[in-house]
């Protein structure tokens, strides 16, 4: 059987090499953070900062991109059995990847907004985003996974807009 033959992956089995990776990023970003201290000689650093959202951004971006374009799978994907391809069967470039990556952000920012209100009520948000501050505060966690969910369904637009895939692997017969 073909690479490209193999079923696309269920939801579940992306869902848990997301929290996996997840993990994996949030420990990579906490040394990471450790970087810009050094400039600021131990200060913290103001959290509206752009060039630091951009840091972060781009340290997101080398995670993913690099395990994407360089056989397809994450650590989280890889122990879920999971193969991101593209439609003909090719590896990911980094264009690619970028387009995958940037197509896939505002699910990931709609959960992390609906995650900072709920821990934290009293947040401010900004202009636009103010009238989010009404509902009721697990409502927007849940519309960020319901966001993330639909996102990543076989055939998704993401994956429409990237012509990629994520397949799931067939067991080790040995």
């Amino acid at each position: 059987m073909t690479v490209s033959a193999l079923p696309s992956a269920p939801l579940h089995r992306r869902l848990f090499a997301m929290l996996y990776d997840a993990l994996l990023l949030l420990a990579i970003l906490f040394i990471a953070s450790a970087i810009p201290l050094i400039f600021t000689g131990g200060e913290a650093i103001e959290g509206h900062n752009l060039l630091l959202t951009g840091y972060f951004l781009l340290i997101c971006f080398g995670f993913f991109g690099g395990f994407w374009t360089h056989g397809g799978q994450t650590l989280g994907m890889r122990a879920w059995r999971l193969q991101l391809i593209r439609d003909n069967a090719g590896a990911l470039d980094w264009l690619a990847a970028l387009l995958r990556f940037l197509s896939g952000l505002p699910g990931w920012l709609v959960l992390m907004l609906g995650l900072a209100v709920y821990f934290n009520p009293q947040i401010q948000l900004p202009g636009i985003l103010r009238w989010l501050q009404n509902l009721p505060h697990g409502s927007i966690v849940l519309i960020g996974l319901l966001w993330l969910g639909f996102d990543n369904w076989p055939n998704g637009w993401r994956e429409r807009i990237t012509h990629t895939r994520v397949i799931l692997l067939p067991k080790d017969r040995g």
